[in-house]
């Protein structure tokens, strides 16, 4: 049994913290409001709950004291006003903002300048490695290395390992800091495995250290590069989004939002929507979900290939958006579709992995449990690095199906909470599922 403290005293806000525990499989009982908190006892009951869309979330108490500090009017929004919020940050914000930042971004640190030209967020790493080989710096190059196996380890799923990389590339920066001048590209490097890190860090629960991470980009530097600070406030809002803060986490989406609306990236802003559209999806808000989710792909289909990687992630944002509105059968359509596009793209296997365990999930939801578990079968022999998080949920969803149709599946519970063991205590909510799930099979 958990007992939860909630500081708010707003009944819309106490109120979906409680359905978030429910939905995460706890029962909540012996609520009980106090002079300064709300109180209430949890405890994990739900048997046979699938593992999905990095639902290692450990729910906590999202109502900090920062959340009580002023938040930027650009940000402040509603529901059902975000649509004309935004027309009013575009057209009349924006241009005012536009006014005073430089064409030419550049990141202040300290007393130096680091002048990154780029026209956007992903292209940086083909504008940084030749600058970084022109410094003809060895101590900068292997820097440089480490930050580059840090993101090939993230992008592999090893999540322990790219942790441990990055952490040690910042703490040998910082001490660089401490014992002489460092390089402007140094501080980019600095500011880029900070943002890794951190969102790591989110993904196995660590959320308080990932935030320290984000801050720390924002508190040490002086950053005038508007479209670095954009991406830092994309950080910073999928990580109060896997925190259940998701009104924080679309004022972060909306500054960037912002941002990109001035520079005109159009990319950018076509993701950045599906991102907000998530979170209403999440909400509960379905209908401005599903509109945000659409009008992300409208925006960009007329500048991009219809086969491109980005329209491949706008058509999982909209699945997602159906399925978390258990609208199964739509979600599939648009998994599919995005799917077919991401198989042409190698590189992106983990992505792929995604899409086919959201596919896998539906199918489950629908009953067709052979089909779901043929889906999570091709997405584990496609798993390359092992003892991964992504392995240890997509064999928890295994189980399921297994357990739906009478198989054994001890096998596939044990190396999934073996590995999840790895990242998480036992108290955690993807550990506890895959107990819960033990439980049935025996």
């Amino acid at each position: 049994m958990n007992e939860v403290e909630i500081s708010s005293k707003n009944d819309t806000e106490i109120l979906r913290i409680i359905n978030d525990y429910i939905k995460q499989g706890y029962q909540v009982f012996l609520q009980k409001r106090c002079t300064d908190k709300f109180l209430m006892q949890t405890e994990y009951i739900t048997p046979g709950v699938l593992d999905i869309d990095n639902s290692q979330v450990v729910i906590q108490n999202t109502l900090e004291e920062e959340e009580q500090q002023k938040v930027s009017e650009i940000s402040k929004i509603e529901n059902k006003q975000f649509e004309q919020s935004r027309d009013c940050s575009i057209n009349d914000q924006c241009e005012k903002l536009a006014e005073t930042i430089q064409k030419q971004h550049c990141l202040f640190s300290r007393d130096s300048l680091v002048f990154i030209p780029r026209q956007t967020i992903t292209d940086f790493n083909k504008i940084l490695s030749p600058q970084v080989k022109e410094q003809n710096d060895e101590t900068l190059m292997n820097l440089y290395q480490m930050l580059q196996k840090g993101i090939a380890n993230e992008q592999e799923g090893q999540v322990e390992l790219a942790i441990k990389q990055f952490t040690e590339l910042i703490q040998e920066i910082e001490q660089m800091v401490e014992d002489l001048q460092t390089s402007n590209l140094l501080n980019v490097i600095y500011v880029e495995a900070l943002l890794i890190l951190g969102l790591l860090q989110s993904r196995i629960s660590q959320y308080q250290q990932g935030k320290k991470n984000f801050e720390k980009c924002l508190r040490l530097f002086i950053i005038k590069d508007q479209i670095l600070l954009a991406k830092i406030y994309l950080r910073v809002g999928q990580n109060c989004q896997q925190l259940f803060s998701y009104q924080k986490a679309i004022d972060y989406y909306v500054q960037a939002l912002v941002i990109y609306e001035i520079y005109q990236l159009k990319i950018e802003i076509s993701l950045t929507i599906s991102y907000i559209g998530i979170v209403y999806a999440h909400l509960g808000n379905h209908d401005l979900a599903i509109k945000l989710g659409m009008k992300a792909i409208e925006e960009i289909k007329k500048i991009i290939k219809q086969d491109s990687f980005i329209m491949g992630q706008l058509y999982h944002a909209v699945g997602e958006i159906h399925y978390f509105n258990h609208d199964f059968e739509d979600a599939i359509e648009y998994f599919d579709a995005a799917y077919d596009i991401k198989i042409q793209y190698p590189k992106e296997r983990l992505s792929q992995i995604l899409t086919i365990n959201y596919l896998g999930s539906s199918c489950y939801h629908l009953g067709e449990y052979k089909k779901a578990q043929e889906l999570y079968e091709i997405s584990l022999s496609q798993i390359t690095e092992k003892s991964t998080l992504i392995e240890a949920q997509i064999l928890n969803n295994l189980a399921m199906t297994k357990i739906a149709q009478n198989i054994n599946a001890k096998n596939d519970l044990d190396r999934a909470i073996s590995i999840y063991l790895i990242y998480f205590s036992e108290t955690h909510p993807s550990v506890r599922r895959a107990l819960r799930n033990l439980k049935l099979q025996k």
